[in-house]
């Protein structure tokens, strides 16, 4: 059973990672491209100066503009294949991680809770909400360029973070009392009643900021897919989701490990 889980979250972390780097180089790669020539000074932002003196505006020059938000996406870099094939790596291994915790979190509600069923859609809305979704609202998707507070403050709030969104969500998955769930209300807000780190100084962005809004709108959009298609392979190769023949409540007839006929949700 426990080695079947583990495969089951590797394969299904695994998957994840593919699509999930295949929509990279799609819908992502082309804006970090683009926000690396801002950063290297290849692209400048253009600025609006305000000029209250009409006699100023003949002397006053604007800063030199390279392009808008998007027309260098014409020049990104040709297909580089030591970069996609890093890239596509490091997502493959981060999403098996994702897998193998969402495996550990099923197989311990399980021992706690066998009479809870399993759902494929159930695990990925709470990892997307707990690893995606809860750090967002803090610390949004970051492009190269953008001012940001210290990275070891951001990595230990991002921790933090997603530790108590899952402790939340499991707190209130496992128990029916309206006190635990305010409780487990209570610890998913605790992070950002703290706060996410912030910079000390106000240091001007050289991204532009719609450049900036749709890579954190894409970003956010594709780890929802993943997750889901993270969510519905677990539960489909570790057997977590119940059968459709089975009566809702009821534990189904059919020989096999605890954990195919219980689950998470």
């Amino acid at each position: 059973m426990t080695k079947n889980l583990l495969s089951s979250g590797m394969i299904a972390g695994a998957v994840a990672g593919l699509v999930m780097a295949l929509l990279q180089f799609w819908m992502i790669q082309p804006l970090i491209v683009e926000a690396e020539r801002y950063e290297t000074g290849e692209l400048v932002l253009s600025l609006a100066i305000a000029v209250s003196d009409p006699a100023e505006e003949a002397t006053t020059k604007p800063p030199v503009v390279s392009s808008t938000a998007h027309a260098g996406m014409e020049k990104t870099v040709g297909f580089d294949l030591s970069r996609n094939f890093q890239t596509a790596l490091f997502l493959i291994l981060m999403w098996s991680g994702f897998g193998l915790l969402t495996t550990a979190m099923l197989a311990a509600t399980a021992v706690i809770k066998p009479t809870i069923q399993a759902s494929g859609f159930a695990i990925a809305v709470i990892g997307f909400l707990a690893f995606c979704v809860a750090p967002a609202l803090g610390l949004p998707p970051e492009l190269p360029g953008m001012p940001a507070a210290d990275l070891e403050a951001r990595q230990i709030w991002w921790l933090f973070t997603v530790v108590s969104t899952a402790i939340g969500a499991s707190v209130i998955v496992l128990s029916n009392s309206p006190l635990a769930s305010l409780a487990a209300l209570a610890i998913g807000l605790l992070p950002h009643l703290v706060g996410a780190p912030v910079l000390d100084q106000q240091v001007a962005a050289v991204v532009p900021p719609e450049l900036s809004a749709l890579f954190s709108a894409r970003v956010i959009g594709l780890n929802l897919v993943a997750w889901v298609v993270l969510g519905l392979v677990v539960a489909r190769l570790s057997g977590l989701t119940p059968s459709r023949a089975t009566p809702t409540g009821l534990q189904s007839s059919r020989n096999g490990p605890q954990l195919d006929t219980s689950g998470m949700i």
